[in-house]
């Protein structure tokens, strides 16, 4: 079997997995038919605990993931909860007088942390922009128009050519206040501008504009030239004001979902000067996440690193779907077997033990051995569906433009 044909097999188990496990998964678990919307959390048990609180995170990839799903398989269900998470977001999540989404509600929809992350409203503008393109010429335009531009009136700092990452309800910026407990406080983020920066080129695709290419250069090169070092081939992930490193740790599933990002990015932009560097960069990427995170005797992805060694050897159902993305992503590009191989075998790492063959879709985390860690959600604030349907849809785009 040549390479051509092992992509071929490749995608076809990726989409055969999420169309038939995790995106009914989801369908099926998901929707609270109780108090609207979406269930704040299902444990890994299978119960659902309600009410709850919804994360304004969840939602919106719930959105993305649904508008996505419409466009790739054409199932009206999914397009049906799209419009459902569409609507709560809405309703309940944005802010009627400030404009911007909260952080979280309650169970019945009323506004519990009114915190508004710079992470949140990109993942906003993600989700919005994706129905855009389901469903072209339709009302998100413009929540979305309006999202983008408080981004670049509140959250930009001129100063120091970066971001500001959190903000009260009314748009006063906050002091650094990490997302989940395995954040660090900082000031600039690697994980929030790559968010940003998959959100602008979303919003890109359906209103591109000589100032949204501007700015989406601009995140581009923040990558590229304040985030990356070149010597050791991984991005750092927390700064100070004038982008000097906070800490040497760095996120294997980040650099390789970068990768990838950082080359659609430049792509859509017809950048070829940019394009070029980003390809350096994510060829640097691949081949130490390779080298470095890659579990090659058990499988699988490990999450973190520092100085050249792994120091958190558990994995995370998410990085290894971007895994699997970012090494098919440079293999297409470099034809370097070993980016193959690598996507292969994580592939079967997931579906081996990331999977959860009773109950249905992929435990949250495992640890190196493939044992999953069973106190973690199934579906909660940072459990969703969006790495993972993105993995199979991104693997079929690029299955069509080989075969093509």
């Amino acid at each position: 079997m040549n390479d051509q044909e092992r992509l071929i097999q490749l995608a076809h188990k990726v989409n055969l997995e999420i169309s038939r496990d995790v995106l009914p998964y989801w369908v099926k678990m998901s929707p609270d038919h109780r108090y609207g919307g979406f269930v704040g959390q299902i444990t890994s048990q299978g119960t659902a605990n309600t009410p709850s609180d919804k994360g304004i995170i969840l939602n919106t990839r719930i959105l993305w993931t649904f508008s996505a799903a419409y466009r790739t398989y054409g199932n009206k269900e999914y397009l049906d909860l799209a419009r459902r998470s569409l609507e709560y977001l809405t309703e309940h999540f944005w802010d009627p007088r400030d404009g911007g989404v909260y952080w979280s509600v309650s169970s019945k929809g009323e506004p519990v942390d009114r915190t508004k992350y710079l992470y949140a409203q990109a993942f906003a503008l993600y989700g919005l922009s994706e129905f855009c393109r389901a469903e072209p010429g339709t009302g998100p335009m413009e929540y979305a128009t309006r999202l983008q531009n408080l981004i670049e009136q509140h959250c930009f700092c001129s100063d120091h050519n970066g971001y500001h990452e959190v903000f009260s309800h009314d748009w006063q910026p906050l002091n650094g206040i990490p997302l989940g407990s395995d954040e660090l406080s900082s000031k600039f983020s690697m994980n929030t501008h790559l968010h940003l920066m998959e959100a602008y080129a979303n919003f890109y695709r359906i209103r591109p504009s000589e100032v949204l290419a501007s700015r989406l250069q601009n995140l581009v090169r923040l990558h590229t030239e304040k985030m990356f070092d070149p010597g050791i081939g991984h991005f750092y992930g927390y700064f100070d004001q004038n982008w000097e490193r906070t800490s040497r740790r760095y996120s294997f599933g980040h650099d390789i979902e970068a990768a990838w990002l950082l080359m659609d990015a430049a792509r859509l932009l017809s950048d070829q000067d940019l394009s070029n560097e980003v390809e350096s960069v994510a060829h640097k990427i691949a081949d130490s996440t390779l080298r470095e995170g890659v579990d090659h005797v058990r499988g699988g992805l490990y999450n973190s690193g520092k100085l050249g060694k792994v120091i958190n050897s558990d994995k995370e159902w998410w990085a290894q779907a971007e895994a699997v993305v970012g090494f098919v992503y440079l293999w297409q590009l470099y034809e370097k077997k070993e980016y193959l191989q690598a996507a292969e075998s994580i592939w079967d790492f997931i579906m081996n033990k990331v999977k959860d063959t009773t109950l249905g879709e992929w435990f949250f985390l495992v640890d190196a051995d493939g044992k999953p860690y069973r106190e973690y959600d199934k579906i909660g604030p940072w459990k969703c569906p969006y790495h993972s349907s993105r993995c199979a849809m991104e693997l079929r785009s690029i299955f069509e433009t080989v075969s093509s």
